[in-house]
């Protein structure tokens, strides 16, 4: 009982501080042959709290080779710097952001937050990538709530990709997470790669707050970019 009451306590304390844990970044991967990339920026926030940089962005294929979205894979971003978050080295396609990964430090835990885009916000970051070149998918703003994300409120594309990052995981009703988040190890499998999540992990049903697709803002990001991705053999263009 003692452990319930803390984890309650922890999470009302992460939603008024929203303290983020942000990892080092680490060097970005070469281009490989006939492969692209993908930029973008995702700042999560809170009811209460700052906004926080994304740690990772999850992205699906809109085009694969069958010609229907792939509907049993998604994409990890695999470097950042920044707040600028890439996936590199993925065949050449139409792709969208449809997830974002956020962690934050509570007391003396770490949480994660899963926010899953509504359709809306997905068709926003649709790119299309050429080998050898990182596509430009905006950079994004995005409101979270309590945790949930239950089929009353959310759109069917959050509840599938809700449910490809975290099946068979609880996702709707406080008192069902809390506890299933008691008795498992936070662990995420995602096409292949092993990830380590927080202490706790919590799942989102994510809002719109402001999208900037501005001339502006795309030629800072991709300035920013080329330095980010300097002699890797990259080259930096728009959707």
């Amino acid at each position: 009982m003692r452990r319930f009451v803390a984890v309650l306590l922890a999470f009302a304390t992460a939603v008024v501080l929203g303290c983020a844990t942000p990892a080092p970044a680490s060097a970005p991967p070469q281009a490989p042959d006939g492969m692209g990339g993908i930029g973008i920026r995702v700042d999560v926030g809170a009811m209460l709290g700052q906004t926080i940089s994304a740690e990772t962005v999850f992205f699906a294929r809109l085009d694969a080779p069958s010609g229907a979205p792939e509907a049993t894979r998604l994409y990890a971003s695999n470097f950042r710097r920044d707040g600028r978050v890439y996936l590199l080295g993925v065949p050449p396609g139409r792709y969208a952001a449809v997830a974002a990964l956020r962690s934050e430090l509570v007391l003396t835990t770490k949480d994660s937050r899963l926010a899953y885009f509504p359709q809306s916000l997905i068709d926003l970051t649709e790119v299309s990538i050429i080998p050898g070149a990182v596509a430009y998918a905006g950079s994004h703003v995005i409101g979270i709530g309590m945790p949930g994300v239950c089929a009353s409120d959310s759109d069917a594309a959050q509840l599938r990709h809700a449910e490809m990052l975290g099946p068979g995981v609880p996702k709707c009703g406080l008192m069902r997470i809390v506890l299933h988040d008691l008795a498992t190890s936070p662990l995420m499998v995602v096409n292949g790669s092993v990830f380590t999540l927080g202490d706790k992990v919590y799942h989102h049903r994510a809002s719109l707050r402001e999208s900037n697709r501005q001339a502006a803002d795309q030629d800072e990001f991709i300035a920013r970019a080329r330095q980010d991705l300097a002699a890797t053999g990259w080259t930096i263009g728009t959707r």
